[in-house]
Order: structure tokens, then C-alpha cells, then sequence
């Protein structure tokens, strides 16, 4: 339904296929690539998400690891799934597939669950996930992934083995910046790929807009619907006159939809006391 509402809709065209930058026109329009069409406009909104950071531990390429994708769209449940990763998407879908019967595992390479969060609420997840019958390992780097009779075997870096049917890796997400050829009209992404932008969300280009997951400055839904809200306002000429359509200025709330939920908006402890 979704796409055929946007094609309804009077003045806009929805084009199918990968879009590029392709440098700028004579009179300094960006020009943007779709297969074999050019087109060219006075500015451009950048929206193109994130995706599931493709893992990378040895041994891989033998298995048919999982995303938060391919993981929902299993047709057979899990006898055991091994969770690699200890953040938000890894933890509800963790909890998820154990209540639906599936024995869990939870990996996390660091010393705690949900790094965000402060040690005693990270705990506390623990604790509840570790109540539903979830094995929760930390400190549990992968050594390499192979084969097993059972399916699946994962090797950690401290020799201990644990058997599988199913992998899911949730170990974070990655901006769709790596082939935007943002370069050719002298826009360029940080580190990790994100695009910088101001508190109305103008990149470093004049006409050039980074809203939703690829500016890194929520990646939630309702942050990325909040994001066009402020362009919005840029636009029409309002920007300054409300402190909601301030991408500096407002307080980001989320919520990690494990049962019971964790919510939090505003600083952790940990970050209020280092302002102190």
C-alpha cells in the first residue's frame, strides 16, 4: 500500500533503483544517477538508512549467519539460537525466540549487556533475560564459526564451543553512505559513515540535507520522522523559533521492547555525573 500511495500523491515521481551523486551541472545543480537517467535538482535529501553490519569472524563463509531480517522470516523455529551481540536488537529478539521455545544463547564481547545503559540497569536486563531461561555469556569474544552435527559450531577465543542450528549476528549497523559517491560533489562521510550535519541538519554542502539513521544522531523511527519535522521547519523559514525543531536541542527517548520494556530519555547517570 505503501507504494502505491506515494505514487498517488500530486507533484512527486518515485523512482526505482539505486541513486548516485554525479558531480554538478554548469549552473551548480547536483546531479544524481539512477541506472541510465540523470537527474538534477537545487537540493538534495539524503535518507538512504542503514543495514546490518556484514560479520566478519573466520570461518563465515560456512554457515548462513542471520540478520534481524532473515531471523523473522525463519519458517521453522530455532532449536538453538546463538545471539552474537548484547545491544537492543539481539537482546528483544533473544527473549522473543526463547519464550517461543527456541533454546538461546547470548554472546557479547564486552563485560556487560546494553552499553548504553548504566552498569545497574545493564544488570538488571541481565538478570530478567537470564530468568526466562536465556544463556547470556559476556566477555565471549568468537573465535571462529564452523560446522557441526548439529549445524553450527562457535568457537570463542578462550576455547569454549557451543553447538547451533541457527546464528544471528546483531552487532550493530552500518549508514548506506559507502556508495553514494558523495565525493564527486565534495560531500564526505566521518569514519564509521555517518554524515555530519548542523542542528536543522544541513550537511557541509549548501543544499545538501542528512535526515533519518545515515546522520547518526538517533536512528530511531520516530528521531528520523522528527528529522524531516526540522528540515521542515528550515525551510518554511521557522528554524530557531522552537526548540523541538532543534536537532541539538532534544531529548531523545527510545525504548528496548524486551518484556518488561526498558525506556530512558535524557542522560544515564553515569553521563549526568560527568557534568557535574
Amino acid at each position: 500500500g505503501l507504494t502505491e500511495w506515494l505514487e498517488g500523491i500530486a507533484g512527486l515521481t518515485l523512482i526505482h533503483g539505486h541513486g548516485r551523486f554525479d558531480g554538478r551541472t554548469d549552473d551548480g545543480r547536483f546531479r544524481v544517477a539512477v541506472g541510465d537517467r540523470v537527474l538534477s535538482g537545487k537540493s538534495v535529501y539524503i535518507n538512504t538508512g542503514t543495514r546490518a553490519i556484514t560479520p566478519s569472524a573466520p570461518g563465515i563463509e560456512t554457515v548462513t549467519p542471520l540478520d534481524n531480517a532473515g531471523l523473522l522470516a525463519l519458517t521453522e523455529l530455532p532449536e538453538h539460537l546463538v545471539v552474537v551481540g548484547g545491544s537492543y536488537i539481539g537482546l528483544e529478539l533473544g527473549q522473543i525466540f526463547r519464550r517461543l521455545g527456541s533454546h538461546v544463547t547470548i554472546l557479547n564481547r564486552s563485560g556487560r549487556l546494553a552499553g548504553r545503559e548504566d552498569p545497574d540497569v545493564a544488570g538488571i536486563v541481565a538478570d530478567i533475560l537470564r530468568a526466562d531461561g536465556c544463556d547470556v555469556m559476556t566477555n565471549a569474544a568468537i573465535a571462529s564459526v564452523g560446522r557441526s552435527m548439529r549445524g553450527i559450531l562457535v568457537t570463542l577465543e578462550d576455547g569454549a564451543e557451543i553447538s547451533a542450528s541457527h546464528i544471528l549476528f546483531a552487532t550493530g549497523r552500518a549508514p548506506n553512505t559507502d556508495r553514494l559517491n558523495l565525493g564527486s560533489v565534495g560531500l564526505e562521510a566521518d569514519k564509521r559513515g555517518y554524515i555530519g550535519t548542523d542542528a536543522a541538519l544541513r550537511t557541509a554542502v549548501p543544499g545538501i540535507w542528512a535526515l533519518g539513521d545515515v546522520n547518526g544522531r538517533g536512528a530511531f523511527t520516530h528521531t528520523s520522522y522528527h528529522d524531516h519535522e526540522i528540515v521542515l521547519a528550515a525551510i518554511d523559514g521557522m528554524e530557531g523559533l522552537h526548540q523541538w525543531r532543534d536537532a541539538d536541542q532534544r531529548p531523545v527517548t527510545y525504548a528496548m521492547f524486551t518484556d518488561p520494556p526498558l525506556g530512558r530519555v535524557g542522560l544515564t547517570k553515569t553521563e549526568a555525573l560527568a557534568e557535574v
